[in-house]
């Protein structure tokens, strides 16, 4: 499995065949706000990505 994250500028994690199933990244801040994003891989090959809005 790979993971990206990245915004319109820059990549900031790039992970290729990781045999990790999980990833958690927080994303620089951007005004008065951060997003955190949770991917994790489910059976048979799916994928749910969770972004949430991190105040302060």
């Amino acid at each position: 499995m790979s993971f990206y994250f990245a915004d319109a500028d820059n990549f900031y994690v790039r992970e290729t065949n990781t045999t990790r199933t999980s990833f958690e990244f927080k994303a620089p801040k951007r005004g008065c706000y951060n997003l955190l994003f949770k991917a994790y891989m489910g059976k048979e090959g799916t994928v749910s990505l969770n972004v949430t809005r991190l105040e302060g």
